[in-house]
């Protein structure tokens, strides 16, 4: 199949892109900057893609776009003039990029949203799935589920079928965010104080899964106008992620049991989202992907979180 990948240089983009060029479709990938692709793969470099696909005609001849541009990161996502630049890339280029495709040849057009449309925590309630009522709660979120909004009243008076997949926290070789600060403080054999964290449990997706499941969305004749969310098969606790983590390296846990009432002392120096962020459960149901597209996650949770560890300490050995 011939598809076009938005957001190429980014950390799922880059390598989705080789993915289905691997499992073999026609891949071009669109990115802002230069990505160093296999000569297979047709790079497509500009910034608005409303403007580089200014003409339906120009988006012809391609079956699928994934669409995996735009802004994901902010320092502080609730700040009321992060919204302008949030709505600017994650929701007005979306959607005028959408509407080009939906005049064009695109059969199925698949947009990246987030598992922060249905909320930040699943504490005290049933797991997430589709059928939630949305509840953002910063503006990336909000912005993420916006662009839900504007297409699905696209698609329907078009014969383009749109996909929504809202994945939670996405770890792979090359991984960036906190989940990369978290690698970076066990590959020194820092100590971190949360070994207590044994009770939440939150659900993640392994890159190579969240491949897997792109690839399917691509062809399955049920996904299309769908809303999905998705995860690997075993939630965990923050405790058993740091301490999987920590062997995958080492061989070894540095992570220690601290008091959860020390901790909340962060609280006092301005770090309290940290803890937060650690603390809570975010779990969710894959039930709809599975009945649904018969999908599995093809990699163990365990096996994933050992190999991610094992790259990134057998990378940063050669600097």
């Amino acid at each position: 199949m011939r598809v076009l990948i938005t957001g190429a240089s980014g950390f799922v983009g880059s390598k989705a892109c080789t993915y289905l060029k691997d499992n073999g479709h026609e891949v071009f990938a669109h990115s802002r900057t230069y990505c160093n692709f296999p000569q297979e793969i047709k790079l497509i470099r500009g910034g608005s893609l409303s403007n580089i696909f200014s003409k339906p005609e120009l988006l012809e001849g391609f079956e699928c776009v994934i669409h995996l541009a735009g802004r994901t990161y902010e320092t502080n996502r609730s700040k009321k003039n992060c919204y302008s630049k949030y709505f600017k890339d994650n929701v007005e280029e979306t959607l005028r990029f959408a509407e080009l495709c939906s005049s064009a040849s695109i059969k199925r057009f698949i947009f990246m949203s987030s598992i922060k449309v249905n909320g930040e925590s699943t504490k005290n309630r049933i797991p997430f799935h589709e059928e939630d009522i949305p509840s953002p709660q910063d503006y990336y979120a909000l912005s993420k589920y916006e662009a839900e909004l504007g297409l699905l009243k696209i698609v329907k008076d078009s014969k383009m079928e749109v996909v929504i997949v809202r994945p939670p926290l996405i770890y792979g070789d090359g991984v960036k965010g906190y989940f990369k600060t978290i690698l970076k403080l066990i590959k020194l054999r820092i100590p971190l104080p949360f070994g207590s964290f044994v009770d939440n449990r939150r659900s993640l997706i392994y890159l190579d899964n969240l491949l897997n499941f792109l690839e399917i969305l691509i062809q399955h004749p049920k996904a299309g106008n769908q809303i999905f969310v998705c995860s690997d098969d075993t939630e965990i606790s923050t405790a058993d992620l740091l301490r999987e983590l920590s062997y995958g390296m080492h061989k070894k846990n540095y992570n220690y049991n601290v008091p959860k009432f020390l901790l909340l002392l962060s609280y006092l120096i301005g770090k309290g989202q940290i803890y937060k962020k650690l603390n809570e459960s975010l779990v969710i149901n894959n039930y709809k992907s599975k009945k649904l597209l018969g999908w599995e996650p093809p990699v163990r949770t365990l096996d994933a979180l050992k190999k991610v560890s094992n790259q990134f300490i057998n990378y940063h050995k050669k600097f």
